[in-house]
């Protein structure tokens, strides 16, 4: 049976996020940003549908956040990190919008379960951003994807910190 690892001490979780900021500031500034996605009736090729679904959970990770904020206000500090994560990740990701809001979501009356579906459903975007990162076959927008997933990573480092 593995081992769980550890969580990561504060200062390993700020020198992963100044990593991060330095690969978005250096890997998805101005000329750098992913390739938005086309409208039109045909297939656009496997970059634009890794950034469609990027976009597609970033958007209902937040809507996820923002949900629990609301309906707990005790977990509005923890959160808040996360809500500007997302937003952050999905000005580069989506500068122009393209991507509708997710429907509300439902978040569990307590707040610890709801703490709790958060954390899983982040835990899971990491894994989706990191697979979609490695498939990418645009540099840009795989640095995007893995910067992404870094910064959630280091958000549920914190998270994990605070318990």
């Amino acid at each position: 049976m593995p081992t769980p690892m550890p969580a990561p001490s504060r200062r390993t979780a700020l020198v992963v996020s100044g990593l991060t900021l330095g690969v978005v500031a250096t890997g998805c500034g101005e000329g750098a940003t992913p390739p938005p996605a086309r409208t039109g009736g045909r297939s656009d090729g496997p970059d634009e549908t890794l950034l469609g679904e990027a976009r597609t959970d970033l958007v209902a990770a937040l809507a996820l956040v923002r949900a629990a904020r609301r309906a707990h206000p005790s977990l509005r500090p923890r959160l808040v990190g996360l809500q500007r994560t997302h937003r952050d990740q999905l000005s580069v990701l989506d500068p122009e919008g393209r991507t509708g809001p997710a429907e509300g979501p439902e978040v569990p009356a307590r707040a610890p379960e709801a703490l709790r579906s958060v954390v899983r459903a982040e835990e899971r975007l990491v894994r989706r951003l990191v697979t979609w990162s490695v498939a990418a076959e645009s540099g840009p927008l795989a640095r995007a994807l893995a910067a992404s997933a870094a910064g959630v990573a280091q958000q549920l480092a914190l998270l994990e910190e605070e318990r």
